[in-house]
């Protein structure tokens, strides 16, 4: 690696050395980002509504450190508002593929995921005037937990990939992770309220065709 790629890399990329909290981090997604942010020197704090010690203990592996806290996100008092005391942060939410297009017979969820993405960016221009980038990503159906009974779908796969994501597979875990580091990152200090497509190109396909 060359002296300037490693400047670069450094001064835009690096998370090292930051406080990295994952709301969720005890499973899925959540999980793999945990492990992400300690390979990438962060230390990580993790948050779910079990006892997130299993993933604790993957993360200190890494060399990172790492605290748990059990907490649950629809209590307010459970929460506390340290990035516009300390007037800087960077916020990234979980949208979905279902919140940009239409899945059919998924109303409820399809709703509830644009609503995820409004709110980011109604967020995003209320905070950034203290210094707080708050964005999100929109991933498709990535091999996690959460899909496993989906996943064991064979003939429902099959006619999702061929009618909704151009990439043709399902995501894997950790590579969700380039996106959420570079948000968390100066790199992307520019980015307010953008909506990142980790899909396979589902949004660009047009959604759900039969």
């Amino acid at each position: 690696m060359s002296a300037t790629l490693k400047k670069i890399l450094g001064e835009f990329f690096s998370i090292e050395g930051k406080v990295a909290i994952v709301c969720g981090g005890g499973s899925g997604l959540g999980r793999a980002i945990c492990r992400g942010f300690g390979e990438a020197g962060a230390k990580v704090v993790i948050f779910d509504v079990r006892d997130p010690k299993e993933v604790a203990e993957e993360v200190k592996q890494t060399g990172a450190d790492v605290a748990t806290f059990v907490v649950d996100v629809t209590n307010r008092t459970s929460i506390g508002r340290q990035m516009i005391k300390q007037r800087s942060g960077k916020i990234v939410n979980f949208g979905s593929i279902d919140g940009l297009t239409v899945f059919p017979g998924s109303v409820s969820y399809n709703t509830s995921k644009a609503g995820v993405h409004h709110l980011t960016r109604t967020l995003a221009v209320e905070w950034i005037k203290y210094g707080v980038n708050v964005n999100a990503v929109a991933p498709t159906i990535f091999n996690t937990p959460m899909n496993t009974e989906l996943l064991k779908k064979k003939e429902f796969m099959r006619e999702y990939l061929k009618h909704y994501v151009p990439l043709g597979r399902i995501g894997e875990p950790r590579e969700i992770l380039g996106t959420i580091i570079f948000l968390c990152s100066r790199a992307s200090d520019m980015y307010v309220g953008a909506i990142m497509d980790v899909n396979g190109g589902s949004a660009i396909n047009g959604g759900w065709q039969n």
